[in-house]
């Protein structure tokens, strides 16, 4: 993995460990350095691109190329699911297509060849596609429960979803579950605000 790129992957995995505890600045953290590791991956694509022309094999450039569109769409899958914004599972399911396909044809290349150039690709490829099968088998719920377990809206949004489970064709509960959750992201801001009234009552 190119250093640069592994220092990126380190701190935006550091950062999304901060917006999942709640710490301050992990969630504009984890928007920079996402963006970041992104324009890092297709400087690395665009760099295969333009070394075709120096002779670098179009094989090459091209798995290069697909690795780059792969990795970035799993970076910022991650950084939706760790956001909670929509869209954050099929940009998922495409980037982990690519990082498979990828991941596939490298190996039999590697297989045959043995050359150190398909088993780095390989190793790097292989990251990103674990950490999106990863994120792929966590359920959703999963970072909700993690990062909002303490808040008092918590047991609303709990209700609201096992009744969505048992009619998930009824409308109304699934705006009732948009409300609870708006309201699990704003709990900082609720409780903040309900501080400042009890102090101004004393």
């Amino acid at each position: 993995m190119k250093r640069l790129e592994t220092i990126f992957v380190a701190l935006t995995l550091l950062a999304f460990a901060m917006s999942i505890n709640g710490i301050v600045g992990g969630n504009i953290l984890s928007l920079l350095l996402s963006t970041a590791l992104i324009f890092v991956c297709i400087g690395l694509g665009v760099k295969a691109i333009s070394n075709t022309a120096e002779g670098t094999s179009n094989q090459r450039a091209l798995a290069l190329a697909s690795y780059t569109a792969g990795s970035s769409l799993v970076v910022l899958a991650s950084l939706f699911r760790f956001m909670f914004w929509p869209f954050g599972h099929m940009l998922l399911y495409q980037g982990t297509f690519i990082c498979a396909i990828v991941f596939i044809v490298t190996l039999v290349a590697y297989s045959r060849s043995k050359d150190k150039y398909n088993q780095k690709l390989l190793l790097r490829n292989g990251l990103y596609l674990g950490w999106a099968v990863l994120l792929i088998l966590m359920p959703a719920r999963v970072l909700i429960n993690y990062k909002y377990s303490n808040s008092p809206f918590y047991p609303e949004y709990v209700r609201v979803s096992d009744a969505i489970k048992a009619d998930p064709d009824n409308k109304e509960l699934w705006e009732q579950q948009r409300v609870a959750f708006k309201k699990l992201q704003d709990t900082r801001q609720y409780l903040d605000s309900v501080d400042m009234t009890s102090e101004r009552g004393k």
